[in-house]
């Protein structure tokens, strides 16, 4: 077994996360593990007790057909998000699961199944100072926005009129 086929796999209920070293370099782009789009044969199952184990959902999603994969979403410290993703082989089957689970009450909670269709990954930058900015503004503009962004607000502006008759009397 490579070392690789242990990512996500948990140890002492907390999954280990482990990814091939890899050289960073100006144009190289972390790569996401998950497809994007829709799957037809897969289901987010949403809305479960956090309690819940692996077993049930093999037990609840198994009765419609052979399960091909299920995950669920932990967090990094391994606890359960409450939502997760079972695949099946084949699409009829996953219809036929949303059929009949869709809406099921789990635990004390409403269940939620449909097919998986994450929305596409964010183009936007990272907050940084320059992208608070106005595009057009000039740099000495920039260099006195960047300043005043380190400024707490109750210390820059005056709050009202009589904070600024405050200010003058001292």
């Amino acid at each position: 077994m490579s070392a690789l086929e242990l990512d996500r796999v948990p140890v002492l209920n907390r999954p280990c996360y482990v990814s091939e070293c890899k050289e960073k370099t100006a144009d190289s782009k972390p790569e996401f593990k998950y497809k994007l789009g829709m799957e037809s044969h897969k289901l987010f199952v949403n809305n479960l007790p956090y309690e819940t184990t692996e077993e049930q959902l093999r037990e609840m999603f198994g009765k419609i057909s052979s399960i091909k994969s299920l995950r669920m979403v932990t967090t990094k410290s391994g606890k359960f998000k409450g939502f997760g993703y079972v695949e099946y082989s084949d699409s009829n089957s996953a219809k036929r699961a949303i059929l009949e689970l869709n809406d099921t009450l789990v635990g004390d909670r409403k269940m939620s199944v449909a097919i998986s269709n994450p929305p596409g990954k964010s183009t936007s930058l990272k907050h940084t100072d320059s992208s608070l900015m106005p595009e057009k503004a000039e740099e000495s503009t920039k260099r006195k926005m960047k300043m005043n962004f380190m400024i707490p607000r109750a210390i820059s502006k005056p709050k009202n009129k009589q904070s600024e008759e405050v200010k003058d009397r001292e």
